[in-house]
């Protein structure tokens, strides 16, 4: 038995060590080959059999990580990826009021801001550009520039 149990690591750093060789040999290279060196086409066989074995192997890790994750986590996750996506609209949306402030900021005055933010309840302090982006905030003036005839 422990003869046994000796040569199982034996083994399989035998096998680990020629695996290497095989692996770090570059297929494409085959003119320094001696003649019956098999070394080129088992390295491109064990490539072709790992990315099979990835292939293969992908459904069920991620069968596997399901199961690990529990019913909570999975919920978890779900609402923490839920705020994010609420996070990046948000942000894609303050974008959208700054480069709409660009563009409409030629057409309106400072006095006309003050009056569509007294008209809806807003406070009417600040500069321009504030001004325009608590109205844009509520909806107050469109984000895109008045047409004008």
């Amino acid at each position: 038995l422990s003869f046994i149990a000796l040569q199982l690591p034996m083994l399989s750093f035998s096998i680990f060590l020629l695996t290497t060789y095989v692996a770090s040999r570059d297929p494409t290279l085959d003119e320094d080959l001696v003649a019956g060196d098999l070394t080129g086409p088992a390295t491109r066989t064990l490539g072709r059999m790992t990315l099979d074995a990835v292939e293969t192997v992908t459904p069920t890790f991620k069968a596997v990580m399901r199961a690990i994750i529990s019913g909570d986590e999975l919920i978890d996750m779900k609402s923490v990826n839920r705020e994010l996506m609420n996070e990046n609209d948000d942000l894609r949306m303050e974008i959208a009021r700054k480069e709409a402030i660009e563009d409409l900021k030629k057409h309106y005055t400072v006095k006309q801001l003050k009056e569509i933010a007294k008209r809806d309840g807003l406070k009417v302090s600040g500069n321009k550009f504030e001004l325009m982006m608590r109205l844009l905030e509520n909806d107050s003036i469109p984000l895109q520039s008045p047409v004008k005839n």
